[in-house]
């Protein structure tokens, strides 16, 4: 369902956003550049769907054949219940559809735009003049800039009424660009607003690519006052271009940005970086740390796959008839041949066969394995009804003792894999049996964690 994945990437984006933010102010009171932490959180919230996407469903790994399939265990705990997911779930699918077709039209609305931006650009560019302005190759325009054309090897334009500057500013306006594309924060922008683009409906990644915009500018600013330590001129300085901004357009990397910027700018140069406080910073590494667990942890929605899913939505005349079985022999000679020998514990684990076996395990305490699957419930899970089946591979030895598992078919959310696997140390098995010999086996066990309606 778009809308529940698009929900996921939207709740992802605001926690790495809120840890972005709480990381950027541990880098500002230790002078360290803070674009980087906000460049994380964008490429985090973009890459958090396509890699949920792609890792969906998919088992821990391989592993034995031939493993003894038994029947499933059950855990359903109070929750928001399949009656309201089932009321929800309609409505849900029934937006693919719009979703879908209004995502690629704003994808497509902005590549468009960048496009069309690109070509003006280039045609103003014709019009520029190639100019050496403080040691430093610059194109001369005659309203556009102060700032930096193209994304990989940016070029510092300036407006005309830039050269009418008086000595110690024009110095100013050439460093804070020549600082731009120094450090290559074209290209990060350009990063920045690609992801935009395709996902143009994420709220979060606006706001981390307009917190990205700020931090480039803040982290610029204070690579210029190392150089030239007066805050007062170059305060003044932006202040002057805020006013006379100039047609920039989105392919350029301005030295103007909105003024709600310039204010936190000038406050961030004239409050200066402040006292450390450990207590503070460590605080603000906590929440940092905190978000990014809880956006990992993030339930992931299920995948569509158009898989009926009950007995009742099969037809009858759908199925498939089971092979025939050949009736038993009638010579109790027959009856005497050997047994194909048991695999050795040793082998087992390494042996993609079968082993054989006259008497299949059973699990002894079911009742106790499934309280403790409800305590082992995720609560954020089981708060917002959301369940799912892992099927578990166990290996018993010839004891009917657990001594190793493994998630074969996951159930797409991370917590209930874990939770599956965390009831292996409790569970007992009856062994084995090949005739009258105790065999260790592989088992198939699928464990549903379900919800019902309060």
């Amino acid at each position: 369902m778009i809308a529940a994945w698009m929900a996921y990437s939207t709740a992802v984006g605001v926690l790495l956003g809120v840890g972005a933010a709480a990381l950027e102010r541990v880098a500002r009171a230790y002078g360290w550049p803070g674009r980087w932490a906000w460049a994380g959180a964008v490429v985090g919230t973009a890459a958090a769907p396509v890699v949920a996407w792609l890792g969906g469903g998919e088992g821990g790994g391989g592993g034995p054949g031939g493993a003894v399939a038994l029947g499933p265990v059950e855990v359903i705990v109070p929750g928001v219940g399949p009656e309201v997911m089932a009321t929800a779930r309609p409505v849900l699918e029934a937006l693919n559809g719009p979703l879908a077709a209004s995502w690629i039209v704003a994808s497509a609305a902005f590549a468009l735009y960048g496009v069309v931006a690109a070509v003006q650009l280039r045609r103003r560019r014709r019009g520029w003049l190639l100019d050496a302005v403080e040691g430093e190759r610059v194109l001369v325009s005659r309203d556009t800039g102060p700032a930096v054309a193209g994304w990989l090897r940016g070029t510092v334009v300036l407006p005309e009424w830039a050269l009418a500057l008086e000595p110690g500013w024009r110095r100013l306006v050439v460093a804070h660009e020549r600082e731009h594309v120094r450090a290559g924060d074209p290209a990060l922008l350009a990063l920045g607003l690609f992801a935009r683009a395709l996902f143009p409906w994420n709220a979060a990644l606006w706001w981390q690519v307009r917190r990205l915009r700020l931090a480039v500018e803040m982290d610029c600013d204070e690579r210029v006052l190392r150089a030239h330590p007066d805050v007062r001129q170059y305060g003044a300085l932006l202040i002057e271009v805020g006013r006379r901004a100039s047609l920039s357009g989105a392919l350029l990397a301005t030295l103007s940005e909105p003024r709600s910027f310039l204010e936190r700018r000038i406050r961030r140069m004239v409050s200066g970086r402040g006292r450390r406080r450990a207590a503070q910073v460590l605080g603000l590494v906590v929440v940092c740390a905190g978000a990014v667990v809880l956006a990992c942890e993030t339930p992931v929605p299920e995948r569509a796959t158009g898989a009926r899913t009950t007995f009742e939505e099969q037809s009858v005349e759908g199925l498939s008839l089971p092979p025939e079985v050949e009736a038993p022999p009638e010579s109790p000679s027959e009856f005497r041949s050997p047994l194909p020998p048991a695999a050795s514990r040793e082998e087992l684990p390494r042996a993609p066969v079968p082993t054989p076996f006259t008497v299949a395990p059973e699990l002894k305490n079911r009742a106790e394995v499934q309280r403790a699957l409800e305590r082992y419930y995720p609560p954020l899970l089981r708060d917002a009804g959301i369940g799912g089946t892992v099927l578990v591979w166990f290996f018993i030895d010839e004891t009917g003792k657990v001594e190793s598992s493994l998630i074969k078919e996951s159930s797409g959310h991370k917590a209930l894999d874990e939770a599956a696997l965390k009831v292996a140390e409790i569970m007992q098995f009856t062994p084995a049996l090949n005739r009258d010999e105790e065999v260790p086996v592989w088992i198939a066990l699928p464990i549903e964690f379900r919800t019902v309606l309060r």
